[in-house]
């Protein structure tokens, strides 16, 4: 189903089972945001972080996560 949707839409499909996430990514967001978003950090690069979210086309959650962070998303 999901990989169906990453096929659909272009985005990458993200099979969080087959990554090692560094301690320091999961710590960019807090328990609670990631809990309350669905958002799973993965990777760092310069100033941006990438998190995976069930929507990523939800628009307002990303500008959301991105205020509360205070960081590119």
């Amino acid at each position: 189903a999901a990989q169906s949707v990453s096929i659909a839409t272009g985005l990458p499909y993200v099979d969080l089972n087959c990554l090692n996430i560094a301690d320091a990514i999961i710590q960019a967001v807090p328990a609670s945001v990631a809990r309350e978003h669905k958002a799973v950090p993965i990777e760092e690069d310069n100033d941006t972080l990438t998190i995976v979210v069930h929507d990523p086309h939800n628009l307002e959650l990303i500008e959301g996560l991105r205020f509360i962070l205070n960081r590119n998303v």
